[in-house]
């Protein structure tokens, strides 16, 4: 079962279906415009554009009505919680209004990572499958440079598992094991660069989200009756590709604001889903299970998305959102031929939004609600929704 077990790409919630209601409604076209605590996701450089502190607290479920023939594909647990703040750094003199400071946080409520192994005859989307079943904590940190750009970088931290387990009979020859696992760190980062215009009606971005993903690599020496038993196993889960995010914003009348990202994602670098056992066993001796090699695609993607502002008196504002992207699938068409069912294709998204934003002096209080739908051409449709609540003060 080890030898043919395999692991599906696993990134988390934010890169699947967005953090938060306003961008998740854009459908993440959001390198340009984001900012506070989304923007430690989308643009670190975004976290610039703050006026004030800001709280921000929110909801996201999803919902799989993917198939693989006859066979339906749900997604496990699929729900999350998003938490954040940012805030200026209150310097004064030539520092002021230059340091900004956030952290997101997309926290599952059971657990901290979960990791589902598959055979690779066992058709799954690795898209989607297991993708939000981890801790997400994203600090962050922008500087406002002048001239109208602002630079932020982001750290994508969690953690990966390394070690060993010995067992040998002891001295009452029971079987007797030594586990030496240690939980190590693995942080990667997401930089950006942002520049608006004088009067913020133009912006364009240049995002860097660097490859990320927790090894799993666990050596087993046994001793049973005198004959060695060893395996080792070597996986790397929670896989996302380098990526490269351009993009804009531009007001197109005075409550109109549209916003573009295209999205580059190398994942030809992918070593794939599945896990590395070595073996070392009585009377057959060394034996190795190379997992499956496929040519995994580059893949791009394409996303817009259209925000109105309607003032309704002098401290409310009704705002509302919509977008439309695709993406083309890492997945190459021969995939079965090589024994797996990795099952993927061209991926539409829709998005619809609605928001409210209250403010009476210093205090500010925005309350938005979103749908997200994905089509994926041959193999059925994915649902999100969620809200988000944000205080400014």
């Amino acid at each position: 079962l080890a030898a043919l077990a395999a692991m599906p790409a696993r990134a988390s919630a934010p890169e699947v279906f967005g953090l938060g209601s306003e961008d998740a409604a854009l459908v993440n076209a959001s390198s340009a415009r984001a900012s506070g605590v989304a923007a430690a996701f989308y643009n670190p450089a975004g976290l610039a554009r703050l006026e004030t502190r800001e709280t921000t607290f929110g909801l996201l479920g999803f919902a799989s009505r993917l198939r693989a023939g006859d066979e339906p594909q749900p997604i496990v647990e699929p729900f999350g919680v998003i938490v954040g703040a940012a805030t200026p750094v209150p310097f004064g003199g030539v520092l002021a209004r230059r340091i900004y400071v956030g952290v997101a946080l997309y926290v599952v409520p059971d657990s901290v990572v979960r990791v589902i192994a598959r055979k690779p005859e066992q058709p799954f989307f690795p898209y989607y499958d297991n993708r939000t079943q981890r801790l997400v904590v994203l600090p962050s940190l922008a500087v406002r440079i002048g001239w109208g750009f602002s630079a932020g970088i982001a750290i994508n931290y969690l953690a990966g598992l390394n070690g060993q387990v010995f067992t040998a009979e002891g001295y009452t020859r029971a079987v007797e094991p030594r586990v030496d696992e240690a939980i190590f760190a693995t942080a990667k980062i997401h930089a950006g660069l942002l520049w608006r215009s004088p009067s913020d009606r133009f912006a364009a971005s240049l995002v860097y989200r660097q490859r990320f993903s927790v090894p799993f690599n666990t050596d087993s020496r046994n001793r049973v009756g005198g004959e060695p038993i060893n395996i080792r196993i070597d996986a790397e889960g929670l896989f996302t590709p380098d990526e490269i995010v351009v993009g804009g914003a531009v007001r197109v009348v005075p409550r109109l604001r549209v916003s573009a990202d295209l999205t580059a994602s190398l994942w030809s670098q992918w070593r794939g889903p599945f896990v590395l056992v070595d073996s070392d066993l009585p009377i057959i001796g060394p034996l190795s299970a190379p997992p499956p090699t496929l040519a995994y695609k580059d893949t791009v993607s394409l996303r817009a998305g259209v925000e109105y502002e309607h003032p309704v008196d002098g401290f409310c504002a009704l705002r509302a959102r919509a977008g439309y992207g695709f993406e083309t699938s890492p997945i190459p068409a021969e995939s079965e031929q090589h024994g797996t069912r990795l099952l993927d294709g061209t991926k539409h998204f829709l998005g619809l939004g609605f928001g409210l934003r209250l403010s009476r002096g210093a205090l500010g209080l925005r309350v938005d609600g979103h749908g997200q739908l994905h089509v994926v051409e041959g193999g059925g449709t994915v649902l999100s929704a969620g809200f988000s609540l944000t205080v400014e003060r």
